[in-house]
């Protein structure tokens, strides 16, 4: 994808296990790398909106997330701390 003002280039693609993480991290030399914002930017390059996101890094390349998936209902509201 590529934001036709700035004529920055996003690649979209899938979630990276910690491993494939790693590997990235370590060719690209990236310090940051944003894996969840892009279909809010296609959204806005879709519909003329400017979008501003402003990310806060919680892992480092050398860290696996843990599994949230259990956090949440189907509903989408928080599980009760058991």
């Amino acid at each position: 994808m590529a934001d036709s003002r700035s004529e920055r280039h996003y690649r979209v693609g899938g979630g990276l296990s910690w491993g494939r993480k790693r590997t990235v991290g370590k060719k690209s030399m990236a310090q940051v790398v944003d894996m969840e914002n892009t279909a809010v930017l296609a959204f806005g390059e879709a519909k003329q909106i400017p979008v501003a996101i402003l990310r806060v890094v919680s892992d480092t390349v050398d860290q696996d997330l843990p599994d949230l998936n259990g956090v949440f209902t189907e509903q989408g509201l928080c599980n009760p701390y058991p």
